[in-house]
């Protein structure tokens, strides 16, 4: 039996699932003030690369990145979030977990438990941490979900071809969580992969292991009382999100050598990555109907605009930003004002120096 990476192109595809819709930022407002992050992977197998790159506003924070990690949770684990200053509103991705049970107890690093969907994963998850308690939980499993659910329902069946049977599921939670004396809304995306394998132990008996992994787990909050759908900034961070595909090549790469003897289908999991990477985001943020239309036009520039954004000019190359207001600042701190006030003057009302910057042609 082998395992595969829970790689940045299922990310991509669960975080284009907090994605506004096209129009989603028709009420942004006279200006949003962001900046763009990098998180590096230290770990990566050609040396520190750049794993996604994504748009915050400016004064929020970050904290985490991605570690590789052993047994249960082997291969790279990205742990990541993004939150306001006054930790009102958060997102990020949350530490994917397993659980196992067989004839010969769990693998090493795995909790104990076998469950068969994953809204029962959601629920041990959840108790893992008992300074962290959850209230009120609904689980929704959205139309839009089961592509997603689809693309990991299909790896599962690869891995366990021949030697067992598997499957994926997903739902979207909703609730009310209160941690250290202060309670938010909460939204989780958990996406989960259950397998089962059996052999013959050559004695007539039989030798199983089961495993259910949360190969996806993204979360956001805000104050109680707000919906994390409708936040112009959660939705903004989503939505910017843009993968190194060197480093999600790195990783596929390190897999087939780890798993050298079932490197053709490694790279036949990779290659379906590899496909849904390219479309995930559209499929999630503008439907079935939509992306057929942008396919038989083939311009990029139409995908861009189903999204909302477009490509500007910045000092140091090209940079893809919400395609919302009328003017755009490259200000020298590095950030950026989107800004509809023709008469705006970062010096003046930043005490910043700054340009304004012209879409790419």
């Amino acid at each position: 039996m082998f395992r595969f990476a829970q790689t940045a192109r299922k990310l991509a595809a669960a975080m284009a699932l907090l994605a506004l819709p096209a129009g989603a930022f028709a009420d942004a407002g006279s200006s949003m003030h962001v900046r763009q992050v990098d998180v590096i992977d230290q770990g990566a197998p050609r040396g520190p690369t750049r794993v996604f790159s994504t748009l915050i506003p400016a004064d929020w924070t970050t904290q985490g990145g991605v570690s590789w990690m052993g047994g249960c949770k082997l291969g790279p684990n990205t742990v990541w979030s993004a939150s306001s200053p006054d930790q009102a509103y958060s997102i990020g991705f949350l530490p994917r977990e397993s659980w196992g049970a067989g004839s010969h107890g769990r693998a090493s690093g795995c909790h104990d438990g076998s469950f068969e969907n994953a809204e029962q994963v959601t629920r041990a998850y959840l108790a893992l941490n008992p300074n962290v308690r959850v209230t009120n939980l609904r689980f929704e499993r959205p139309d839009h979900l089961r592509e997603i659910v689809g693309l990991f329902d299909q790896q599962a069946k690869m891995m366990t071809a021949g030697s067992g049977r598997g499957h994926a599921d997903g739902v979207v939670v909703r609730g009310r969580m209160t941690s250290e004396g202060k309670t938010h809304e909460l939204t989780l995306i958990m996406v989960t992969q259950h397998t089962l394998f059996s052999f013959s132990d050559g004695w007539g008996g039989q030798i199983w292991n089961s495993s259910s992994s949360l190969v996806l787990a993204i979360g956001m909050t805000a104050p109680v009382g707000e919906s994390t759908d409708d936040n112009m900034m959660l939705n903004l961070i989503s939505s910017s999100v843009r993968w190194n595909p060197d480093w999600q090549q790195q990783v596929a790469n390190w897999w087939a050598q780890v798993n050298n003897d079932q490197r053709e289908t490694i790279m036949n999991i990779s290659r379906i990555n590899s496909r849904a990477n390219a479309e995930i985001m559209d499929i999630i943020t503008t439907g079935h109907a939509e992306r057929e239309a942008i396919r038989d036009a083939g311009h990029e520039r139409q995908v861009r605009a189903m999204r909302e954004t477009d490509v500007w000019t910045a000092s140091d190359g090209r940079v893809e930003l919400p395609d919302t207001h009328n003017h755009v600042w490259e200000l020298d701190d590095g950030t950026f004002v989107l800004t509809d006030d023709e008469f705006f003057n970062p010096t003046r009302d930043l005490s910043v120096g700054g340009s304004e910057i012209r879409r790419a042609q």
